[in-house]
C-alpha cells in the first residue's frame, strides 16, 4: 500500500511524514522492505558476509599509500571500523554547490568522511553533531536525507545509529547502519549527497549491484578493489 502510494507524493519527506509507523523506532524495517520489494534480487547479499574482505581490500590500499593516520596501523581498531571511518580517503575530495550562495566550495577528505560516517566521540557531542549536520542538509536545502552515526571510541564503539529527518534508528553494528543507510536512500528515492556519491555508488557496486551507472571516480576505486578481491 505505501509502495502504490509513493508515487503521489511530492517528495520523499511527504511521504515519510505521512505514515507514522516509520518514526517508531522499529520504522526502518519498512523502509527495508520497501527496499526489496523494489529489487527483490537483493535480498541475497548479506553486508556481514560481503563486506569482510571488501574491508580488507580497502586497509591494503590505504595502509598502501602511507596515509599519515595513525588510526591505521592501530591493531587494536577493527578493519570493518576503519574501511568505513576512512573509505573517503581512497577519492579525490569534491566540491558541492552551496544552494542558498550558489557558489562552490571545495570539501576535505575529513569534511567527506563525516558526511559519510558521522563518528562522534563522546555520547555528549552526539546532539551538537547530529545539529551541525541538520544544519547542513538545510544551507544545501536538502528537505531529507538518512546518514550513519557511530558514538564511542574506534577501539569501542559504544552505539550505531541511522538518522532520517528527526527519527534516530538504533542499528547493531556500524555494517548494519551502512546496510540500513543505503536501503534508506533506493526505498525512498533520496539520491545520494553529491560530496558522497562516489563513496556510495562503490558501495552499491560492491555489494547491492542497483545502479548499472558509476561516476568516474568511483569507476576507478572500483576497479582497484574488485582487482584485489580476485586475487584472493
Amino acid at each position: 500500500m505505501r509502495m502504490m502510494k509513493m508515487k503521489t507524493f511530492d517528495s520523499p519527506l511527504t511521504y515519510f511524514n505521512t505514515f507514522p509507523a516509520l518514526r517508531l523506532p522499529v520504522g526502518y524495517k519498512l523502509l527495508v522492505e520497501d527496499f526489496y520489494i523494489k529489487y527483490p534480487f537483493a535480498k541475497d547479499q548479506s553486508i556481514h558476509k560481503v563486506w569482510p574482505p571488501i574491508a580488507s581490500a580497502v586497509m591494503g590500499i590505504l595502509r598502501g599509500k602511507q596515509f599519515q593516520i595513525p588510526e591505521l596501523y592501530n591493531v587494536g581498531i577493527d578493519d570493518t571500523v576503519l574501511s568505513l571511518k576512512f573509505f573517503t580517503w581512497l577519492f579525490q575530495p569534491t566540491c558541492v554547490r552551496n544552494r542558498s550562495t550558489n557558489k562552490n566550495s571545495k570539501l576535505s577528505r575529513v569534511e567527506v568522511s563525516d558526511r559519510f560516517f558521522l563518528h562522534v566521540q563522546a555520547p555528549e557531542e552526539l546532539e551538537t553533531k547530529i545539529e551541525e549536520r541538520m544544519d547542513k542538509l538545510k544551507q544545501f536545502d536538502i528537505p531529507i536525507q538518512p546518514f550513519m552515526v557511530a558514538v564511542g571510541p574506534l577501539e569501542n564503539l559504544q552505539a550505531f545509529f541511522v538518522v532520517l529527518d528527526t527519527q534516530r534508528y538504533i542499528c547493531f553494528d556500524c555494517l548494519s547502519a551502512l546496510d540500513i543507510t543505503f536501503k534508506i536512500f533506493f526505498a525512498l528515492d533520496i539520491p545520494f549527497p553529491a560530496e558522497c556519491k562516489a563513496l556510495w555508488q562503490t558501495v552499491d557496486q560492491l555489494v547491492y549491484k542497483i545502479s548499472k551507472h558509476t561516476d568516474p571516480g568511483a569507476s576507478d576505486v572500483l576497479t582497484e578493489i574488485e582487482y584485489i578481491l580476485k586475487k584472493k
